[in-house]
Parts: C-alpha cells; sequence; structure tokens
C-alpha cells in the first residue's frame, strides 16, 4: 500500500512506480496539481487493485494512461473534472468492480461508457451539479446485472 494523498504533485509520472511491482493500494487522492498522467505511467503496477484518483482536477483519461492495470478492482475518479465517462480507458479494466465518479461534470452515461465493465458491482456518482440533467441510456447497465448503482444530485 502507498499512500500519497494530499500532496503537491503536478503529475504522474512512469519513473516512480517501475520498482513497485508488487504494490497493490496507490492512493493519490487530493492531489489537486495533477492533470496529466503519463502514459502508462501505471503499467509496472502489474499486480494493483485499488486506485484513488480522488480530487485530482484530472480532464481525461486514456487507454494509454491505464495500461498494465489488469488486476485493477476499484476506481476512484470523483470529484476531477470529467465531463463524459473515460470509455477508452475503461475498456481497458475489464476486471474492474468498483467505479466512482461522482462530483464531476459527466451528463451522460451510455451503454458504450459501461458495456466494457462486466464484473463491475458498484457504480456511484453522487455529487453531480443539480444544473447538469444527466442522461443515462436505458441499456447503460445491461451486462452488469448484479450492480449496484449509487445516484445522487448535489444539494446545493
Amino acid at each position: 500500500m502507498l499512500l500519497l494523498k494530499d500532496n503537491l504533485f503536478k503529475e504522474v509520472p512512469y519513473k516512480p512506480f517501475v520498482q513497485l511491482g508488487h504494490l497493490n493500494v496507490l492512493d493519490l487522492e487530493d492531489n489537486t496539481g495533477i492533470d496529466d498522467i503519463t502514459n502508462k505511467a501505471f503499467e509496472p503496477l502489474t499486480k494493483l487493485t485499488s486506485l484513488n484518483l480522488k480530487g485530482c482536477r484530472i480532464r481525461t483519461l486514456n487507454a494509454y494512461n491505464v495500461d498494465g492495470l489488469d488486476s485493477l478492482k476499484t476506481l476512484d475518479l470523483s470529484n476531477n473534472q470529467f465531463s463524459r465517462i473515460p470509455r477508452d480507458a475503461l475498456k481497458q479494466l475489464d476486471r474492474l468492480e468498483e467505479l466512482e465518479i461522482g462530483m464531476n461534470y459527466v451528463k451522460e452515461i451510455t451503454y458504450e461508457d459501461m458495456s466494457s465493465l462486466r464484473n463491475l458491482k458498484s457504480f456511484s456518482i453522487f455529487g453531480c451539479h443539480r444544473d447538469l440533467n444527466l442522461d443515462i441510456d436505458s441499456n447503460a447497465f445491461q451486462v452488469q446485472p448484479k450492480c449496484t448503482l449509487c445516484f445522487a444530485h448535489h444539494s446545493h
């Protein structure tokens, strides 16, 4: 377990993780300077099961950013700057069981966003901005029959 919460990191580079292939939990929560994740930054972390990127102001996440996270089961992307579900990144994470993406600016959730997450058991989108009308495709969660869905609007 590596807890790097509340630091002043500005990026997630590749080099620091090269010798940490055994790591199973990485917490980077509230590193509010992070707006970029180097492609393949997490590639050495083949045993990582939990990644917390909550509150890092990340705007985008692509497939190359999550390369190597084949064992990931829990991902917290809440309280960032996402305007849509990072579909391309999630397609790489087929073992993912828990996804938190609340307190972002997500306006819609489609079948294409969620279809690769066949093992998803818990999905949370708490804290959406009340000014956004969240549009959820009626088939969005059809491949996750055992998934617990948590939705709530921000009360402010």
